[in-house]
């Protein structure tokens, strides 16, 4: 949630009550890409299998 404050232009010591303002992870919430932060693991990470394009 702090992250999310900063990125909206907010000070990091906001962080609730930009989580209570926008709620970014409600059921149905808009506004944000939800998405895992954490890596995914690759068996195979040869510059082979990427398109140039990327």
């Amino acid at each position: 949630m702090k992250l999310l404050s900063a990125i909206n232009g907010g000070r990091v010591e906001d962080y609730e009550r930009c989580a209570l303002e926008q709620k970014p992870f409600v059921l149905g919430g808009a506004g944000y890409f939800k998405l895992n932060l954490d890596p995914i693991s690759f068996k195979n990470t040869s510059h082979a299998l990427w398109i140039e394009e990327f």
